[in-house]
């Protein structure tokens, strides 16, 4: 089992649970901003729904295979960073689910969760679809690149953020020889 930062498992495969997975975050790359009201309005509608594999090929309504069915979202809440979580309880016989266990706990980064939903919002001064209300989800589909989403758990701007840190570093390390010498003796 993979356990997260505070020693909590991330993946339970007898359970068949992926625990604290990130479903909608704040702000997409769609240019879209869900206000905090919409997000906490809308826990009842991701309570167990269904997680897909992909989005649809053609309208976000169109029906889709029974085998696409991955598996189901309990425990919905709203984070620290504003965005919806929840642990993904798989089917355990699903053709994907090894893969997307191992990949939640060696490379987390190669799926992310999106939704396939219907809002209600405006357009801000800035071009920015505000939403104020989550209307409708008619399921959340796990996809290579989410909106919101840069990996299973992590958001976007986070993962952003922790790569320009580290850049930082390493530039500061490589003007500093001393420091850079002291690492690489390690």
């Amino acid at each position: 089992m993979l356990e997260d930062r505070a020693g909590t498992p991330r993946v339970d495969r007898d359970a068949g649970i992926i625990f604290g997975v990130r479903i909608c975050g704040p702000v997409s790359e769609n240019k879209r901003k869900y206000t905090p009201a919409a997000l906490k309005g809308a826990i009842s509608l991701y309570e167990n729904a269904k997680v897909k594999l992909d989005h649809p090929r053609g309208k976000p309504t169109e029906q889709r295979s029974t085998s696409s069915i991955f598996g189901w979202l309990k425990g919905v809440h709203l984070g620290k960073d504003g965005a919806l979580y929840a642990d993904l309880h798989y089917l355990k016989s699903h053709e994907m689910a090894e893969s997307v266990c191992e990949a939640a706990e060696r490379n987390p980064t190669l799926y992310s969760l999106s939704h396939n939903a219907d809002a209600a919002g405006a357009k801000d001064a800035d071009g920015w679809f505000v939403i104020d209300q989550i209307t409708e989800v008619r399921s959340v589909d796990l996809v290579d690149t989410g909106a919101t989403n840069k990996s299973l758990f992590e958001h976007k701007e986070e993962a952003r953020i922790s790569q320009v840190k580290v850049w930082s570093v390493l530039e500061a390390v490589s003007r500093n020889g001393s420091a850079s010498r002291k690492l690489r003796r390690r």
